[in-house]
């Protein structure tokens, strides 16, 4: 809070009043100067001068004083103005410099108070502005630092340079720069690690030294020398890409170099453990191992030309696994004529080496068709044996689940099958339209093995229903004239079962004949074991249960035969097929027809039912 200022009167009269307290302190000095004036003796004329003197001296060293002071707070006046002129300006520059608004004071405030405030803030903008050149000065040190380990363009520096005051929003701007630089620092030495790693081993592998600065820095791991900005990592990008192919190819000469050596042994006999040292001793692909791989390959060829005989059948030897793995049918075989010759020469052996390496290269450039054809091979096979083992009796045994674990396995082939063979057909048709000629296998066209196998199979299937047919029609015949009666007789008859003589025909008919030699069917086979085991139970029967059965089945004849004998001959005939159970296949299914009102219960006679049906009677008329 500002203090009162008192007013000029006021300021007079408090002046005028310390002249007075002043005069009064003076009287001591005054009545002493009188006293001594009176001791003296001095008489009035003589103490008027003094007086006069005394005056003028007072006056005027007293308007001296005021004048002096006078002066002084004129000047100081004149000065608080300047100052204030001159904080004004000031603060008028910082406001500008450093894009700020402040309020000026007021002009009816005192000058001291005016030039107090001024003061103030400009003081406050001074200390705001050294600040921010502070943090600009330390930014721009700080992107010199970054600019020599990543390179670029300085942004900072200059606007440090040109004395430009920068405002808060470009002081942070520039801290971002410096914070993503950082981060960039940090990125590209981590990348630069990486790569100076993996360099310095492929420099090992390839056994190679630095051929220049950068690349020596390189090795140093100096980032001071090696400046990591974008070019030089690309640098290194390209550098590791070119060992790595190098290094790829020496890989390359290695392993063709060591598949060549351990090609000579083979065909050389050279002893397993003379094998095994070497490789242990030249490991990987060094520059060294494949100087160890040539010159092994050198000694290898020069004892093969001494074995030219030994070396020639060895190769062969491959040369048929290789056919055997491609598949090769005897006429592809044959057109190599170099194997089957007694030729023991050096063009010999070239010839086998070529044919031997162009055979293993169409190996590895088809071995993906290679692979699906020999798992079609497979799965078809297996699809066969098990249409194969589906009728062999033997399958249900069911020991150990295997009927389960086999059906598991054929409904497995089932679904993967056609997807491997429409892959297979689809890489076969675009490898025969790539090469313009057939894909062969075993000197066939394996798509029209595919075809051929499909359509054996096919025909295979055809020709068992056909036989099922003919031998499910032969077998009703058989049953329409004889019936299903067993071969061996038995003590009864079963209820309900017609004479044979009602629906035999002539004896010496030619239909009878022929039909006498056909042999009794499956299902009369199966009829025979039940009815043999079913004598067993009806021996066990009581006497008089048995009286009362045969009594009940001997009623049951007479009414069965009274019906078929108003059954016309030409009936039974003509309908032989349709009437017959054998006809429908299975007892369910002639039940179904019974139930359905389809089969005459004029016709349902028992002479012509499945034997499950006969022996179900046979069981039922014994245990009643």
């Amino acid at each position: 809070m500002m203090e009162e200022i008192p007013s000029v009167e006021g300021e007079v009269e408090t002046l005028s009043e310390k002249i007075q307290s002043i005069l009064d302190n003076s009287k001591t000095y005054l009545r002493r100067l009188a006293v001594v004036w009176s001791e003296l003796g001095l008489c009035e004329a003589q103490r008027q001068p003094r007086r006069d003197e005394f005056e003028k001296h007072l006056l005027k060293e007293l308007t001296e004083l005021l004048a002096a002071m006078t002066d002084e707070e004129e000047k100081m006046k004149i000065k608080v103005i300047a100052d204030i002129n001159e904080y004004k300006l000031e603060l008028d520059n910082l406001c500008n410099e450093m894009k700020r608004s402040v309020d000026m004071p007021a002009e009816e405030l005192p000058l001291v108070a005016r030039v107090k405030y001024l003061k103030s803030k400009v003081d406050a903008l001074r200390t705001e502005k050294h600040e921010r050149v502070k943090r600009l000065k330390r930014l721009a040190e700080m992107e010199v630092a970054l600019c020599e380990i990543l390179g670029g363009r300085m942004v900072i520096v200059p606007f440090y340079k040109s004395k430009e005051l920068p405002t808060e929003e470009k002081l942070k701007e520039f801290l971002d720069i410096i914070e993503k630089m950082e981060a960039k620092k940090g990125a590209n030495q981590t990348t630069f690690f990486a790569f100076r790693e993996k360099i310095i081993e492929l420099w090992t592998q390839l056994d190679l030294q630095p051929c220049d600065e950068r690349q020596q820095s390189i090795l140093d791991g100096d980032i001071k020398k090696f400046v990591l900005c974008q070019e030089n990592m690309d640098y290194l990008s390209v550098l590791q890409q070119e060992l790595e192919k190098e290094f790829s190819q020496l890989e390359f000469k290695a392993a063709a170099l060591r598949e060549k050596v351990m090609s000579l042994w083979t065909r050389l006999a050279v002893p397993v453990e003379e094998r095994d040292e070497f490789n242990q001793n030249h490991a990987g692909s060094h520059i060294k191992t494949i100087k160890a791989l040539e010159k092994e390959a050198e000694r290898l060829e020069l004892l093969k030309r001494q074995n030219l005989k030994r070396f020639i059948q060895a190769t062969q030897t491959e040369l048929e696994k290789v056919w055997d793995k491609c598949h090769y049918g005897e006429q592809q075989k044959r057109e190599f004529a170099a194997a089957f010759t007694d030729n023991f020469s050096d063009d010999s052996l070239s010839a086998h080496e070529s044919e031997l390496d162009r055979i293993k290269g169409f190996y590895e450039d088809h071995k993906d068709i290679f692979k699906l054809i020999d798992k079609r091979e497979e799965m078809w096979v297996k699809m066969l044996n098990f249409e194969a083992n589906a009728s062999n009796p033997s399958r249900f045994e069911n020991r150990g689940g295997k009927l389960l674990k086999e059906e598991k396995a054929r409904k497995a082939i089932e679904k993967e099958l056609p997807k491997v063979e429409k892959e297979l057909e689809s890489n076969l048709l675009q490898w025969e339209n790539d090469w313009e000629r057939h894909f062969i296998i075993n000197d066939v066209r394996y798509l029209d093995i595919i075809t051929s196998q499909r359509n054996e199979r096919e025909k295979k299937k055809n020709d068992e229903i056909q036989k099922r047919q003919k031998i499910r029609k032969e077998t009703t015949m058989a049953e329409m004239f004889y019936g299903s009666k067993p071969a061996t007789p038995v003590k009864r008859k079963f209820a309900g079962a017609v004479s044979s003589s009602c629906l035999a025909s002539p004896r010496n008919s030619p239909l009878s004949k022929k039909l006498k030699k056909v042999p009794p069917s499956p299902l009369v086979q199966s009829t025979m074991q039940i009815r043999t085991k079913a004598k067993g139970l009806k021996r066990r029967l009581s006497k008089g249960k048995k009286h009362t059965s045969i009594m009940q089945r001997n009623a049951s004849r007479r009414i069965l035969s009274s019906k078929n004998s108003i059954i016309p001959e030409e009936s039974y005939i003509s309908q032989g097929f349709e009437s017959s159970i054998a006809s429908t296949g299975n007892y369910s299914e002639f039940q179904k027809g019974l139930q359905q009102g389809i089969v005459d219960s004029r016709n349902a006679r028992s002479s012509v039912l499945h034997s499950n049906v006969s022996t179900l009677s046979c069981l039922t008329t014994g245990t009643k």
